[in-house]
């Protein structure tokens, strides 16, 4: 790594967008080679990429026959989605009560008002790879990385006893990527913790071989 740049982070461009997977953005990009002073193409992938849901509470609790029952606690909205988890085979999510503002045109939504954040991984059970193509044609990335298990997305107009409504949860995780970092085209990204797989592997575009690995999240930097 400190053939490219100094650690702990390291440096590359933000360009040509390649998604085979929903388990891992990988994407072409440039590094700097310090050795000899001239950039080179390389494929960043990154992982650990969560999804992000936002529950919206209902003022009171309303059954499967329509009854208005007692009144919704944030607390009350978890129980629930953590039973709907257990449906979708959903092992594990972190949540947390946020304010959120609203600006579209659903219906009985508030302008601003309070959720239940949500997230949980686009992957989730992790298995060793064999060797086998990404595509047709196309070597693996290398033949070590972990295999992960797609977590299930829930539907869109997924709703409960204790909540109205469910934000984000057809979000890809390249929009997700995209959102959070505030990317708005080319630009320079500033990768930590990133590590180097110097197994040797084939692209489908002529790109020098090297993969950068790194862990969500990864900042976008500005440079002059």
């Amino acid at each position: 790594m400190n053939e490219f740049n100094p650690p702990p982070s390291l440096e590359c461009s933000w360009s040509e967008y390649l998604w085979r997977t929903p388990l891992c953005l990988r994407f072409y990009s440039q590094v700097l080679q310090r050795t000899t002073n001239t950039y080179v193409s390389c494929c960043v992938a990154v992982q650990n990429i969560e999804r992000n849901l936002f529950l919206l509470p209902r003022s009171r609790r309303v059954d499967k026959q329509g009854n208005v029952k007692e009144e919704v606690d944030i607390s009350s909205v978890y129980t629930e989605f953590d039973t709907i988890c257990q449906a979708y085979k959903i092992p594990t999510f972190l949540s947390k009560p946020v304010e959120r503002k609203y600006a579209f045109d659903l219906p009985g939504i508030p302008s601003t008002g309070e959720y239940l954040k949500v997230v949980y991984p686009y992957s989730c059970t992790y298995h060793v790879l064999e060797s086998q193509p990404l595509f047709d044609g196309i070597a693996p990335l290398a033949n070590h990385l972990m295999h992960m298990s797609v977590a299930p997305s829930l539907p869109v107009d997924l709703n409960g006893e204790t909540f109205s409504h469910v934000f984000g949860a057809n979000t890809s995780a390249l929009e997700h990527f995209i959102i959070k970092r505030n990317l708005m085209g080319p630009c320079w990204l500033e990768i930590t913790g990133a590590h180097m797989n110097t197994t040797k592997v084939s692209f489908p575009l002529q790109c020098r071989k090297i993969v950068i690995m790194t862990q969500f999240p990864v900042l976008c930097i500005n440079r002059n």
